[in-house]
């Protein structure tokens, strides 16, 4: 069922990572096969240890998990994670 018929839209889930100085955030959506994107949720935490090192980890995965049940998605469906990280 496609996204027009009412069900879920269909392509490639996508999770977008921001990794900031005091807060994370994860953002889900879906790239169809023509390119357009379906924002379908998102959700913050706050950023722990030093920024860029395996400290941010744990909040990062925290914001990709906390997305993931807002939109009532699981793991496995990710097909790709996006990290975007300014260290200093």
């Amino acid at each position: 069922m496609s996204a027009r018929e009412g069900g879920p839209p269909e392509g490639l889930l996508v999770v977008g990572v921001d990794i900031g100085n005091s807060t994370t955030e994860a953002c889900l959506a879906v790239v169809a096969p023509d390119g357009s994107i379906t924002y379908l949720g998102t959700d913050l935490t706050r950023t722990t240890g030093v920024k860029g090192t395996p400290d941010n980890t744990e909040g990062a995965l925290k914001a990709i998990r906390g997305a993931l049940a807002r939109t009532g998605r699981s793991a496995g469906q990710v097909e790709t994670v996006l990290l975007n990280e300014a260290t200093p």
